[in-house]
């Protein structure tokens, strides 16, 4: 790292600061006209699962302008996160050298694409699944599914945030091999370790179900191995180039 003086560089920093809080305002603002459609993408997944007379409930007049606050928010946070990522780049950059400058790039750009790419798996992939499940256990009983609209946002939500870093784990241990910091004997003999971890990570992040949690560390195990795979591809690439 190269040394700036302190005052340029906290100056660097309340730039960094004000575009980024002006960013957010901006794309939360704009989200908050469209927040009745969002909401309406959003609960899909369960809507094509729910049987045809049920539909949601608000069971407080405030609770529907807070759900559509809280996507607006969210939809704003994922839409300013391009510019606020590269705001942080340019805070950064200067104090850093050129292979340091190429490899934050790169982190940046595909752990960008990694958390989308988690939270559209959760999306298509892991809520038609689960609520699936979930409106199946009440067939042939007299219980009435109306999901209120603030438990099924935060339960959402936090899926899809939740799945959005741990696709993160196959770019984050590719780092990790590059940087030497772990090679690909370790990550193999850490492998029985990972299980129980992915399982308690599982627990922590969704909510107190089981089918949520199996649907969590089932795909979080299978990044491990894929971030195993990497770090060989890794590991045997570098040998090549030696020679």
């Amino acid at each position: 790292m190269k040394e700036e003086p302190l005052l340029i560089h906290l100056a660097a920093l309340r730039v960094f600061l004000v575009r980024s809080v002006l960013a957010l305002l901006v794309t939360v603002g704009a989200a908050a006209f469209f927040a009745k459609p969002l909401f309406r993408l959003f609960s899909a997944p369960l809507e094509r699962a729910l049987p045809k007379d049920a539909h949601f409930i608000a069971t407080s007049p405030m609770e529907a302008w807070m759900v559509y606050f809280k996507i607006s928010l969210l939809t704003g946070v994922f839409a300013a996160a391009p510019f606020i990522f590269w705001q942080l780049w340019k805070f950064l950059s200067p104090a850093l050298y050129d292979k340091e400058k190429t490899i934050g790039i790169a982190f940046t750009l595909l752990s960008s694409i990694c958390f989308i790419g988690g939270a559209v798996f959760a999306y298509y992939a892991v809520f038609p699944f689960c609520f699936a499940y979930f409106t199946s256990i009440l067939e042939g009983t007299t219980i009435a599914l109306m999901p209120r609209m603030d438990s099924y946002f935060t339960f959402a939500a936090q899926m899809v945030i939740a799945f959005g870093f741990i696709f993160e784990l196959p770019l984050l241990v590719f780092f990790l091999a590059a940087w030497e910091i772990v090679s690909f004997a370790s990550l193999r003999a850490f492998r029985k370790y990972f299980i129980v971890i992915a399982f308690v990570i599982a627990a922590i992040l969704t909510p107190p179900d089981g089918i949520s949690q199996l649907v969590m560390a089932v795909p979080l195990l299978l990044l491990y191995e894929m971030g195993i795979g990497i770090a060989w591809l890794y590991k045997r690439s570098a040998k090549q180039s030696d020679h």
